[in-house]
């Protein structure tokens, strides 16, 4: 991680991921010990745990912004995802399918 550019990541397997982007519960059901990588005060990574509602969460119509993924790696994920349903589609048709 560079300090300037992010302060944590997180990976996540495909169906998650799927989840996330669908907002559905399923996420919440199967994510208990997650875990990110964030950077502490002396830049060092550094493994925590994450409450698995930061990623179903959306943005208050009014009020105090919540811990939450932003609208625009909201946006990122739904494009992978659908990028990744699109790639699996083609290479199902095409005798590839790794499904």
């Amino acid at each position: 991680l560079h300090p300037d550019e992010v302060d944590a990541c997180l990976w996540l397997p495909f169906e998650l991921t799927k989840g996330i982007e669908d907002g559905m519960p399923f996420v919440l059901e199967n994510m208990k010990n997650l875990q990110y990588i964030s950077l502490n005060e002396k830049g060092e990574q550094v493994r925590r745990n994450l409450d698995p509602d930061v990623l179903v969460k959306k943005l208050p119509p009014r009020g105090t912004d919540t811990e939450r993924i932003t609208t625009g790696t909201q946006y990122a994920i739904e494009m992978w995802v659908e990028k990744k349903k699109s790639s699996k589609k083609n290479d199902f048709q095409y005798g590839k399918s790794n499904l």
